[in-house]
């Protein structure tokens, strides 16, 4: 029986593969992507995936040069769905965390 390691690198390696394979970016994506910058908008990345599914996407988008900072739950006390990881992120770009 393979341990929860191995499991997880195996569930890592299948998803890095569709990335890799498959996935692109949506017209609409890449144009809030590219209103940031000159709006002065920082961008970053709140997230409970893995460093190695992070920055595999930033690399297939090639937009790891546009982000300010990338935040993982893997770092807080407690994983989604508690807000810590999205409000450690805006306290770290130094931003109010608001609720749309």
């Amino acid at each position: 029986m393979p341990s929860l390691k191995d499991v997880s690198e195996m569930v890592d390696a299948t998803v890095i593969n569709l990335i890799m394979g498959k996935s692109t970016a949506k017209a609409s994506e890449r144009k809030a992507i590219a209103g940031c910058e000159p709006a002065g908008l920082p961008l970053a990345i709140a997230s409970s995936s893995s460093t190695l599914l992070i920055k595999t996407v930033l690399e297939k988008l090639s937009i790891a040069d546009k982000l300010t900072l990338i935040h993982l739950a893997h770092y807080e006390e407690y994983g989604k769905p508690h807000p810590a990881v999205y409000i450690n992120t805006a306290k770290d770009l130094d931003v109010h965390p608001t609720i749309a």
